[in-house]
């Protein structure tokens, strides 16, 4: 890793004279339930694809991201997207059942903008 980041920044500072980018960030591999790493050969990767039609897009995407420890590897099996797909569903039920209640109460305002100027943060 650490010949591609060298690679990537002395062809940048050739080319252009500026560092192509300042961080690197490294994230896990994502294996089967067993531990070992998905692959076509093995016959053991779960299809991203099928998984969002059978389970939905935001089931798949909380899963992943409910395991993406960083410097940790993601043990990745269907049992945990139909554990997120569950999560889901109760937040999108507890929102519809608070919505349902509100009729008749006053909706929130408009808050008046601070009298002061903030100072703005800008990234690096």
């Amino acid at each position: 890793m650490y010949l591609w980041v060298a690679r990537m920044v002395i062809t940048g500072l050739d080319f252009t004279g500026k560092l192509p980018f300042k961080d690197v960030y490294l994230n896990g591999i994502v294996r089967d339930k067993s531990g070992q790493k998905m692959s076509k050969s093995k016959g053991n990767v779960i299809d991203p694809l099928d998984m969002t039609a059978k389970y939905g897009t935001d089931a798949v995407r909380f899963s992943l991201l409910l395991q993406a420890v960083p410097g940790k590897d993601i043990p990745y099996a269907e049992e945990s997207i139909t554990g997120a797909r569950n999560f889901c569903n109760k937040l999108y039920n507890a929102s519809r059942f608070i919505l349902m209640n509100m009729e008749g109460t006053v909706t929130p305002t408009l808050l008046k903008p601070p009298a002061k100027e903030l100072k703005s943060t800008t990234w690096p």
